[in-house]
């Protein structure tokens, strides 16, 4: 029976017994089968070899081809169509990237755009859900006025809270760009004041206060201003007062009559309730309308007097009738009334109602026996009778130096 015999590297054609092949398949190795002629031929080369078909010449070992070329680079931003490929072997090769790192990097709302962003980002509104904060406050100190003022961090910055001893003056801003709105707060107590000119010279055109009224405006302590840059001046959009004002317990106190403070005065202590007095008789006003000091007198309705006239009463001049503008006259009999003691210099547009508070008629007489200046104009030229109960209002008129009788 021949053998065939097997040397390292070489597996030579031969022919096998059964008893050879029974004893490989209690070897594990192979079943007749499964048994292949090997050779030692050129492996195929890439690419030969219809699809789905397998190599026609007898199986060898092989390689897969590596390409000798350099691998091939893909240019950032390249595309290549769906299924296309190199010509060339299958080669090693790598992605085109950017040429600088990758970077996080953000988009800008405005301007024109941010290191590694693309274009700027230009929203029609931004919507917040949650609550917003503004940052960006910067704290200067004010050594004295200021003209074109730029504070250090003034750029960045949403609200400028500056430090003063002392009240000081802001003529304008510099660095304003269009559209930009800040806050300026007077956050010094005391008696400090930033004022802020209308228009003022001392400064650029560009770096003005347009202020409201075309009047300079004046930060009181803790008070704050909202400033809108329209592109060629700073303008005042709202003045905020979160000033806290003080109040003590003591007791109020009283204006005494007759008193008067300078005007924009206040006092020095803290700001408490307080109350001004009032006079006891007629509330005197002067004015200049006529020539002369004219005086307003106090109405007094829920005061009033009650005087007794004669049954014939010229000119009649009851006791504090000057200053009370109700009469309940208490006729004693039928009465008749030419006149009253017209008002004394100054005392112009008196007016009086009188109320007959007695069962006896009281006649008002028109235009006779008084004094001249202290007649009646009755209505229709014509004697009033006023019965119990009843009431007519007169009223001085100083260009007739007559009593007008109403409500007859």
């Amino acid at each position: 029976m021949a053998r065939t015999q097997v040397t390292t590297g070489d597996v030579k054609d031969a022919s096998l017994t059964d008893s050879d092949v029974n004893a490989l398949n209690k070897d594990g190795v192979k079943t007749l089968a499964s048994m292949r002629t090997l050779s030692s031929s050129t492996p195929a080369a890439i690419g030969t070899g219809a699809a789905g078909s397998s190599q026609s010449a007898s199986s060898s070992d092989h390689v897969h081809g590596t390409g000798a070329s350099t691998p091939v680079t893909q240019a950032f931003g390249d595309v290549a169509a769906i299924g296309t490929g190199p010509a060339a072997a299958m080669t090693d090769h790598k992605h085109g990237m950017p040429a600088g790192a990758i970077t996080d990097h953000t988009h800008a709302v405005t301007g024109a755009g941010a290191t590694g962003g693309g274009g700027a980002l230009a929203p029609t509104s931004i919507v917040n859900t949650g609550p917003l904060t503004l940052s960006g406050i910067i704290f200067p100190t004010l050594s004295g006025d200021v003209n074109d003022w730029a504070p250090a961090g003034f750029s960045t910055c949403f609200a400028v809270y500056p430090y003063s001893a002392a009240s000081r003056i802001i003529t304008g801003l510099a660095g304003g760009v269009s559209g930009r709105v800040i806050w300026l707060a007077n956050n010094n107590g005391g008696s400090i004041v930033l004022t802020l000119p209308y228009n003022s010279g001392s400064s650029l055109t560009a770096n003005v206060f347009l202020t409201p009224g075309g009047v300079d405006l004046h930060l009181q302590p803790y008070t704050a201003v909202q400033l809108f840059y329209n592109g060629s001046d700073w303008q005042v959009m709202g003045v905020l007062n979160f000033a806290d004002v003080a109040f003590d317990a003591t007791a109020p106190s009283t204006q005494a009559l007759g008193d008067s403070a300078v005007v924009g005065t206040a006092v020095t202590a803290a700001h408490r309730d307080h109350k001004h007095a009032m006079p006891s008789t007629d509330l005197a006003l002067t004015s200049s309308v006529v020539s002369g000091a004219e005086t307003v007198r106090l109405l007094r309705f829920a005061d009033f007097i009650a005087p007794v006239p004669s049954v014939t009463q010229n000119d009649w001049a009851p006791s504090l009738g000057e200053q009370y503008t109700q009469w309940q006259v208490m006729c004693s009999a039928a009465t008749a009334l030419s006149g009253i003691t017209a008002p004394v210099v100054g005392n112009k547009h008196d007016f009086h109602i009188l109320i007959n508070a007695s069962a006896f008629t009281l006649t008002l007489k028109h235009d006779v026996t008084s004094t001249a200046a202290n007649r009646f104009y009755c209505p229709n030229n014509a004697d009033v009778l006023v019965r119990q109960n009843g009431t007519v209002f007169i009223i001085y008129d100083t260009n007739a130096s007559r009593w007008r009788v109403m409500g007859a």
